[in-house]
């Protein structure tokens, strides 16, 4: 599996292939939003929003799907986060 479809699988809880603001908001409030995975979520969010009042009819563009979150994050920091917290800052030299 390439790394943003593993990002996306971690971040999608209920596992219905997308992200809704449910989703978005719990992990923004348990999270700094001054740390790169805070960013990336509120650049997520703000999107949902924007996407909100844009298409408020339809239902489908409440929900991010993976091509949207690709679009959105480009290449997804969870995995470079998961990787220094477990082995450290020593992945970034390499």
């Amino acid at each position: 599996m390439n790394h943003n479809k593993i990002a996306f699988q971690i971040l999608d809880f209920d596992r219905d292939d997308s992200l809704n603001i449910l989703n978005l908001l719990d992990l923004h409030k348990n999270l700094q939003p001054d740390t790169r995975l805070g960013q990336e979520i509120l650049k997520l969010m703000q999107y949902q929003v924007t996407n909100l009042h844009d298409k408020a009819s339809n239902r489908k563009s409440q929900k991010i799907n993976y091509d949207v979150f690709c679009k959105v994050v480009g290449r997804s920091c969870i995995i470079d986060e998961i990787r220094e917290n477990i082995f450290g800052t020593w992945m970034d030299s390499k």
